[in-house]
């Protein structure tokens, strides 16, 4: 029998699958416990989430069939098909194997309202890669054009899907960009989409991501056997980045003979940016995983206050963060936007060791809003936000109300007890 080609984990704790000791595998639907899914449209009351969750399949696996309750299906909006894609979040990453498609399947329309030509692209990103097809962030699956769905029968007893073969791709997002209908160019319907994994004791990458400071030591990641036995012979896994110039890791990290883990590897941080780090070894399905190094930033604590004119006891403070503390000392200037609302000091010192100024006082000087700003050279900008008043509101549990008359049900109190607002003063909304 043809060995099945297994796949290769890596971020922080990472998975390898050597086809020379492969264990016994089965594929299996993805639990739908985790699974999201958005669309470019959607018709009210046919939700976009009926196509993920299971609503309108009975029986068990692998020979659900589906029903044909319009209202169990997803529905577009009416704009042109053309314009319409369908995107699944799979909450992990998954060896897939394949993409089981139960089309539209309208009771006595056959597959009139289901989607026709289809190009599917596939994510393992951690971030919402954006829509289909759109943007670097996704790959295509096969070539563009040549994939089209299976119409539905029309019956309460639709089954078996199609099957669509995925080849053991890594992924947690698929992508459909919607090109045709059926029969409908304006309206398409879709009943269910499935998920097969090859089960495997490493199929979810934990974590998928690492954010290192730059300059700051002591991550590590390793790479680990999954779906096999230990290896009889050493494993070599060559590591690189894309884009390079991120981060610093080895060439190539052994997973010696007997084992079903590498030791800790140490990465360390080059520049800023966010880059993907990719394990590869012939035979293997690729392992990604994303590593940010962010841009050193200012933070004002609080991000907004709200002063009466006068009122003395206020202060923020300016720290440092997505960084180590400072060699030296960081001179922060501060302004207002307008000016003449509040009095703060041109700049403040952040001293050399440190992540945060002392508290700074401020005061108000005039009524009205303004926008306090700090920034330093190195270091992204923050604001927050001052409002300075007259004084605040009385407070209303003391407070009683009259009227001259009142209908029944409408209570005279409600206008001077807080009833109906929302929010915090000065900014409630009724």
């Amino acid at each position: 029998m043809k060995c099945r080609k297994l796949s290769l984990f890596i971020c922080i704790v990472a998975a390898l699958a050597m086809c020379s000791a492969v264990q016994a595998v089965e594929v299996g639907p993805i639990p739908t416990g985790g699974i999201t899914a958005t669309a470019s449209s959607a018709f009210p009351g046919y939700p976009v989430m009926s196509v993920v969750d299971g609503t309108g399949l009975s029986g068990d696996y692998p020979d659900e069939v589906h029903d044909c309750l319009i209202s169990s299906m997803w529905n577009n909006n009416g704009d042109p098909v053309a314009n319409e894609w369908f995107k699944v979040d799979l909450g992990a990453s998954y060896f897939l194997e394949t993409l089981r498609v139960w089309n539209g399947n309208e009771a006595g329309a056959g597959g009139f309202w289901g989607i026709d030509q289809v190009d599917i692209y596939y994510s393992n990103d951690v971030a919402d890669p954006g829509e289909p097809g759109v943007g670097g962030g996704w790959t295509p699956l096969g070539t563009a054009g040549d994939q089209h769905f299976d119409p539905g029968t029309g019956t309460p007893d639709y089954g078996p899907p199609q099957e669509i073969a995925l080849g053991g791709i890594t992924a947690r997002w698929i992508g459909l960009d919607i090109n045709s209908g059926i029969g409908n160019q304006s309206w398409i319907v879709l009943s269910e989409l499935q998920f097969l994994e090859v089960a495997g004791p490493a199929r979810v990458l934990d974590p998928a991501a690492d954010t290192i400071v730059l300059g700051e030591a002591g991550h590590t990641f390793t790479v680990s056997i999954a779906n096999a036995d230990a290896p009889t012979e050493a494993v070599t896994v060559t590591l690189g980045t894309d884009p390079t110039g991120i981060i610093d890791v080895p060439a190539e990290v052994i997973i010696p003979a007997g084992e079903l883990s590498s030791d800790p590897v140490s990465v360390s941080t080059v520049a800023l940016g966010t880059t993907t780090l990719t394990a590869t070894a012939a035979g293997y399905h690729d392992g990604t995983s994303q590593y940010d190094v962010p841009t050193p930033s200012l933070e004002l604590a609080p991000a907004e206050q709200t002063m009466i004119l006068g009122e003395a006891g206020h202060t923020f403070t300016v720290s440092i963060a997505n960084a180590l503390a400072p060699a030296g000392d960081v001179t922060v200037s501060l302004g207002t936007d307008p000016t003449g609302i509040i009095d703060v000091p041109a700049e403040v010192i952040i001293p050399a060791g440190e992540l945060s100024s002392d508290p700074v006082s401020v005061s108000s000087v005039a009524l009205g809003t303004t926008t306090l700003t700090a920034t330093a050279a190195g270091y992204r900008k923050d604001t927050s936000d001052y409002n300075v008043l007259i004084g605040y509101p009385i407070p209303t549990a003391g407070i009683i109300g009259t009227a001259s008359s009142t209908a029944s049900g409408y209570s005279v109190m409600c206008v001077v007890d807080g009833t109906g607002l929302s929010g915090v003063y000065p900014n409630e909304v009724h």
